[in-house]
């Protein structure tokens, strides 16, 4: 496992093949040396779109992850093999950003 940013981790996947707009992701995940994990997601787009976001720490897999925003309010718990196998599912409005920490559970 590296530890520090990864730098971009994607452009997203289309979360479906009838939807296109993932293309205007921008995606950031840090790994620290204390088993910190921190995933930050960007819709870089003046339009509403979705994406699946790999998550490239396979940690989580057969447990549940807790994400946290900590630039807002948004609070998720999903299967850390969903989010390793189909990654993360993002739905941005535009410009939105989250910054996630995650934590196995």
């Amino acid at each position: 496992m590296r530890v520090g940013w990864y730098g971009r981790l994607t452009t997203g996947t289309l979360p479906w093949p009838t939807i296109s707009t993932s293309d205007g992701f921008v995606a950031y995940a840090w790994a620290g040396e204390d088993g910190s994990r921190y995933v930050v997601v960007i819709n870089y787009a003046g339009n509403q779109a979705q994406c699946r976001l790999p998550l490239t720490f396979p940690e989580f897999r057969g447990k549940q992850v807790h994400l946290t925003d900590l630039m807002g309010t948004e609070v998720y718990d999903r299967d850390g093999s969903e989010l390793a196998d189909n990654g993360l599912y993002i739905d941005h409005a535009p410009w939105q950003f989250n910054v996630f920490e995650l934590r196995a559970m």
